[in-house]
C-alpha cells in the first residue's frame, strides 16, 4: 500500500478507540483535531500500534507529538509508508 486516505484514518482511529461509528465521522474534515472527535492521546498510541501492525510500518514515537489532527496522522502514516517503501 502506497497511501492511506482520510476513511481509513477514521476506521483505524475508530477501531481504536473501540468505536464503531467510524462511517458517521467520515464526512469530518481533515483539518479536524484528534480532539475534536473524542480522541485522547491513548487512542493515537493505540491507532499508531494498529497501523504498525497492518501495514507493517515503524513509526518514532517522537512523531505522535506533531500529530493534532486528522490530517495529520494521515501525513504520518503515508510518511512511514513511504519511508518502508525507500528501503
Amino acid at each position: 500500500m502506497d497511501r492511506i486516505d482520510v476513511s481509513t484514518v477514521l476506521r483505524i482511529l475508530c477501531e481504536a478507540a473501540g468505536e464503531d461509528g467510524g462511517a458517521d465521522l467520515a464526512a469530518d474534515d481533515p483539518g479536524t483535531t484528534l480532539g475534536d472527535l473524542g480522541f485522547d492521546s491513548l487512542v493515537l498510541i493505540a491507532a499508531t500500534t494498529k497501523v504498525e501492525l497492518e501495514f507493517g510500518v515503524t513509526i518514532p514515537e517522537d512523531r505522535l507529538a506533531t500529530v493534532a489532527t486528522v490530517a495529520d496522522f494521515r501525513d504520518m502514516v503515508n510518511e512511514s509508508l513511504l519511508d518502508a517503501g525507500s528501503r
